[in-house]
């Protein structure tokens, strides 16, 4: 994927979902859980949120996973570039040249050490912070939010529609902050030059205004994604310990059954299509697959490849959602 198409500049955000409905009940949207307001493929299955609950973990491990993986590819040398900047703004403040000036050639020094290593470098990541958005709605709903959201635009109610808009996910983003190596360098060295002439205040100035250049890359993981292959890794763990007899009558009681949670998994991935989360072609093959899948699953035949293909598809669908 093109880095410079990726990137774009966002206001993070970590809102409460139940907002958006709120605001689809005052634009005139029907919001309504029953089945008989929903088509019967859009019912929510049973024990849902049972199944949710009993993921949740999982979905937060490979969250988490995910995170620290770019918290790896953070440079300590750009971090600490990005710290004397900030160091040399406060030095500026109480009208200390001499120290704003040592810090930064301090950053001059990281940022070179960058360019040397890796020339290439278009982008330094200096710090990673996560938001997360989950919309309390069952498949119809988000289908009638969606709806009212295109008919607003189509109106050219685009502030209205915006309102629906600000919570019409259901994800975690990774927000990672870069350094531009392509202009920031040059305009560290240009405050350095203001100091040098006295011109303090002109230099606090280009740092701040170097600051605001710092370009943050988002990368979306759908919560309903996520969530059915948690799901369908559980109901293939069953499955695979269901030949061992369980420890005690009360542990296998406990156990929610396969087919509940691959039927939970199909009605996530039908959520995360109704959210417009990735390539749109992608979902018809998923949904036939995890039907088959339950078929499979409860004539007791071998399934563990089907698993494997649709897992995959999950991991394709996903790579989409961030081109």
């Amino acid at each position: 994927m093109d880095q410079n198409k990726k990137c774009r500049r966002i206001r993070i955000l970590n809102r409460v979902s139940v907002r958006g409905l709120y605001a689809a009940l005052l634009l005139g949207v029907s919001v309504s859980a029953s089945a008989q307001e929903s088509d019967k493929e859009s019912t929510a299955p049973p024990s849902q949120a049972e199944a949710t609950e009993a993921v949740g973990a999982s979905v937060g491990e490979k969250a988490g996973d995910e995170v620290t993986k770019k918290r790896a590819e953070l440079l300590s040398e750009a971090v600490e570039a990005l710290q004397q900047t900030k160091l040399a703004i406060e030095h500026l403040d109480k009208q200390n040249g001499k120290k704003a000036l040592d810090a930064l050639a301090t950053a001059t020094g990281r940022l070179d050490i960058i360019l040397a290593r890796d020339p290439g470098l278009a982008l330094a990541p200096v710090d990673v912070v996560t938001s997360r958005t989950d919309i309390i709605a069952t498949v119809a709903d988000v289908r009638k939010i969606r709806d009212r959201i295109e008919a607003l635009v189509k109106e050219g109610r685009l502030q209205d529609a915006r309102v629906l808009m600000e919570t019409f996910a259901s994800e975690i983003r990774i927000h990672t902050t870069n350094i531009p190596l392509a202009t920031y360098p040059a305009a560290i060295r240009e405050a350095a030059r203001l100091i040098d002439q006295g011109k303090l205040a002109e230099a606090k100035s280009a740092l701040n205004t170097a600051l605001s250049t710092l370009v943050i890359e988002e990368e979306v993981l759908p919560l309903p994604l996520l969530r059915a292959q948690a799901m369908l890794s559980a109901a293939e763990k069953q499955l695979q310990d269901g030949s061992a007899k369980a420890a005690d009558e009360e542990s296998e009681k406990s156990q929610i059954d396969p087919t509940i949670f691959i039927d939970n998994a199909s009605y996530q991935v039908e959520l995360a299509r109704a959210l417009t989360y990735g390539n749109d072609s992608l979902y018809e093959k998923l949904a036939r697959d995890i039907e088959d899948l339950k078929k499979k699953v409860s004539a007791k035949n071998e399934s563990r490849d089907l698993f494997e293909s649709i897992d995959k598809q999950i991991d394709n669908l996903e790579t989409t959602v961030n081109d």
